[in-house]
């Protein structure tokens, strides 16, 4: 009977911290996605060259570069968090032409795709994986980390 009534109190303490959990990844959230937008940011900048110069869409002087005017915001919206990275105000519409590259209407190659988005997720992966790992076994650890 004692083996039991022990038993009973081990599931209860486990049924109350897995209850506990939604609570303290929503406290952890905010910290862990600008973490993530950080390294992701950082990989987006490391795979986009700095061109050679050239103009702004509105003439203005001194040029943007695409690496310079990175914009990166986190959204939540019905109980999930996103992390939204793109071009600025003066180079957002370049972003998919240069990641995805350009055809005429024969199909030839105006401008090669570099991949610089694809390139960044694939490098930034492993850290990303580091950053939620950490949180989850933080929060398995009930937070004493």
């Amino acid at each position: 009977m004692r083996v039991n009534m022990e038993s009973n109190n081990a599931l209860k303490d486990i049924m109350e911290d897995i209850a506990r959990i939604p609570e303290m990844v929503e406290k952890e959230e905010k910290k862990v996605m600008k973490r993530i937008r950080d390294v992701l940011v950082e990989k987006v900048k490391a795979n986009l060259p700095r061109s050679a110069g050239g103009t702004n869409y509105d003439g203005s002087k001194p040029y943007v570069h695409m690496r310079d005017d990175i914009k990166a915001s986190i959204k939540s919206k019905g109980g999930f968090a996103s992390l939204i990275i793109s071009g600025g105000k003066k180079t957002a519409y370049k972003w998919h032409m240069v990641n995805d590259g350009t055809r005429d209407s024969k199909g030839r190659v105006k401008t090669v795709a570099t991949h610089f988005v694809d390139k960044a997720l694939i490098q930034a992966e492993p850290e990303i994986d580091k950053i939620v790992d950490d949180l989850i076994a933080e929060v398995a650890d009930g937070g004493r980390t």
